[in-house]
């Protein structure tokens, strides 16, 4: 008997998922941006964090982390601290 993942079998059974999960996280990354109460902004947070996890669960981290990265981007060069 072939060892399944249970994100393999959801794959196989909803295809659409990938499409699906990715969206929506990226209209709450939308909203979270365009949000204007600090309130509305951490819920929105929370709700797209909920969504990356449930991204990595179905073996999406690069494209979840490219999302991200799209709208926060690092610096290039981060500035040392003097010591």
């Amino acid at each position: 008997m072939s060892a399944l993942r249970l994100s393999d079998l959801a794959l196989q059974t909803a295809p659409g998922l990938p499409e699906f999960f990715l969206g929506r996280l990226a209209s709450l990354l939308a909203r979270q941006a365009a949000a204007a109460s600090p309130t509305e902004r951490t819920a929105l947070a929370w709700a797209a964090f909920s969504v990356y996890l449930d991204c990595l669960d179905l073996g999406l981290e690069r494209e979840a982390r490219q999302l991200i990265g799209q709208r926060h981007p690092r610096s290039a060069a981060p500035e040392r601290l003097a010591a």
